[in-house]
Order: structure tokens, then C-alpha cells, then sequence
């Protein structure tokens, strides 16, 4: 089926991009550089939707992955069916839509604070300028 068949490989594709991109900040994080790469930082400005994308590949591939075995007659629709009564099926419902908004509600606070803070300044010395100075150099005494 085509929807199993694409959505596993966007499920798959994008893992693989979220995971490059990891390394990829790693490397410019060692060297120093992740915060003046532009071009690093906006690709992860445009990975911002693609969590949730990936997710819902995910979701077609696990729910359209199995109904086949029910459309070709290879089994019957009630033997694929859940013995679960539906209350339990509801609460279950339920329990993912509230943990769900909880965590989306605790997200958008905690991206609203960051955006209203704005980015800070890089800091104004790096360690690789301090190499070879000794501390009596860097750090006054009282009495100087």
C-alpha cells in the first residue's frame, strides 16, 4: 500500500535528517561555531514542523499497516477488532488528549519566555585566548 509504503520512508528520512542535524550541531558546538553558523541555525528554524510530521507518518504507517490483513479477507473484521469495552477505550482517549495539552501548554510557555527574552550576546572571551595566562594576570589583587 502507498501510504505505508511513503510513510514509513518520511518517518525513516526524517529521523535520519533530526539526527544529522544533532551531529551537525555537536561538531559546530566543539568547535565553537554553532551560534555563528546562520545557515545551521535557520535549517533548524525550518525542522520546527517536522517533528509532528514524522509523528504522523509514524501514525498512518502503524494504523494503515494493519487494516490490509482485514480489506484482502484474510481475516475477519472481528478478529481484528479490540475486545476493550469502550469505556476503557474513552478513558484511554481521554488520558492522551490531556496529557497531550498539557505538554503542548507547557511548550508554548516555555517557547513564548525564550522568544520574549530575545538571544544573548556571545560571550566576550573564549577560553582558547586565555591559554598560557597565568592567573595573577587575569585576576587583580586587593591591593592593585
Amino acid at each position: 500500500m502507498k501510504p505505508v509504503f511513503f510513510g514509513f520512508r518520511i518517518m525513516v528520512g526524517l529521523g535520519f535528517l533530526f539526527v544529522a542535524l544533532g551531529w551537525i550541531g555537536a561538531w559546530l558546538w566543539w568547535r565553537g561555531r554553532i551560534f555563528q553558523n546562520r545557515g545551521y541555525l535557520c535549517a533548524l528554524v525550518g525542522t520546527i514542523p517536522l517533528g509532528f510530521v514524522a509523528t504522523l507518518a509514524g501514525w498512518v504507517v502503524a494504523e494503515t499497516g494493519r487494516q490490509p490483513w482485514l480489506v484482502y479477507n484474510l481475516i475477519r473484521t472481528a478478529d481484528g477488532a479490540s475486545p476493550l469495552p469502550a469505556h476503557v477505550v474513552a478513558t484511554s482517549l481521554i488520558s492522551f488528549i490531556v496529557v497531550y495539552s498539557l505538554l503542548f501548554a507547557a511548550y508554548l510557555v516555555f517557547v513564548t519566555r525564550i522568544v520574549r527574552h530575545g538571544p544573548q550576546p556571545p560571550p566576550q572571551h573564549h577560553p582558547e585566548a586565555m591559554r598560557g595566562v597565568r592567573a595573577a594576570e587575569v585576576i587583580p589583587d586587593e591591593e592593585g
